[in-house]
């Protein structure tokens, strides 16, 4: 049986779309001296506040949060306790554990992160990748997160995360953070 003409065009298209997302793509190394260097390890002891969002792939704001994380290290493994508080009264717990593999890259697992993180640090950005399980409805789903995080001036970072399944966007998170609780 043939495909269509057009079928095989809209083909075409998705595979050179994929080509130049995956040939364009920011590399962590290119923020190697970038200043203000943020390193995770000092950045995240102690206190932080966060206030974030999730966009749908749309981009509609489908929900809102703030999130306190009490930072402490563990031998050399940096634990981040993170509590969040949705607008819809939810609230949710997550405690990582990264761990450095090197100088500038670590390992990192969560109770709702199947398998391990793979993450690194290079000048004012830190980029993170994991599968994080999600419940919907009565079901479990599992999402690709390509996290990105850029340390400002006055101790203050800015969070982009991309959600995936299938190589297909369906959404992202986005957050700042600061190490002073903002009234």
């Amino acid at each position: 049986m043939l495909m269509s003409k057009r079928f095989a065009q809209g083909l075409l298209v998705l595979l050179i779309s994929f080509l130049l997302a995956a040939c364009g793509s920011v590399k962590i190394k290119d923020f190697e001296g970038q200043e203000p260097e943020f390193k995770i390890e000092s950045y995240f002891l102690g206190e932080t506040w966060g206030w974030g969002m999730v966009q749908d792939y749309s981009g509609k704001i489908t929900r809102q949060f703030t999130v306190y994380i009490e930072g402490y290290m563990d031998g050399d493994t940096l634990v981040l306790d993170e509590d969040f508080v949705y607008s819809d009264g939810t609230e949710e717990k997550r405690i990582w554990r990264l761990t450095p593999k090197d100088e500038n890259c670590y390992t990192g697992t969560a109770g709702d992160v199947v398998g391990e993180a793979t993450a690194c640090n290079y000048g004012n950005a830190f980029h993170m990748k994991y599968r994080l399980q999600v419940p919907i409805g009565e079901r479990e789903w599992v999402f690709t997160m390509d996290d990105w995080m850029y340390k400002q001036e006055n101790q203050v970072v800015f969070n982009r995360t991309r959600m995936s399944k299938w190589g297909i966007t369906l959404g992202h998170v986005t957050l700042t953070f600061t190490k002073q609780p903002l009234d």
